[in-house]
């Protein structure tokens, strides 16, 4: 069950975790890049980060504009993705960190099922464009 209140921390039992980690907790969005529309549907995105590049090296000294479709929204940093590794690997685990400052952040909810998850504050968000790491 996910909570916010740090303070419980301290009244529980070593036997209940084998694992405490404490610091980071990042919304990852990744969107998609959108190159050219001739519809609604009918669209291409950039996937190779070098023509998003040279799409805005070549609008030189004027303004550049780019459609953007959100393509996911995910949880992520260090203990996020370690503490979630670590859970699902069996090790009792809790972590201590920026998940949600009322509620933890439903972007959280997958890791707030297997693991113990405290939180002080607002998590911190990422943006990343979805491009194909391959083609880099």
């Amino acid at each position: 069950m996910p909570k916010t209140d740090v303070a419980k921390i301290k009244g529980m039992k070593t036997s209940e975790t084998k694992i405490i980690m404490f610091a980071d907790g990042f919304i990852d969005e990744v969107w998609e890049i959108v190159k050219s529309r001739t519809s609604q549907k009918d669209f291409s995105i950039y996937t190779v980060m070098n023509e998003y590049a040279h799409r805005i090296k070549m609008s030189g000294s004027g303004g550049v504009g780019f459609e953007l479709i959100k393509k996911r929204r995910v949880f992520g940093g260090f203990t996020a993705n370690i503490g979630y590794a670590a859970a699902r690997l069996g090790v009792g685990t809790t972590m201590v960190g920026v998940y949600g400052k009322d509620k933890i952040d439903s972007c959280f909810d997958q890791v707030a099922e297997i693991c113990n998850v405290y939180s002080v504050t607002d998590a911190a968000s990422r943006v990343g464009h979805g491009v194909d790491v391959a083609n880099l």
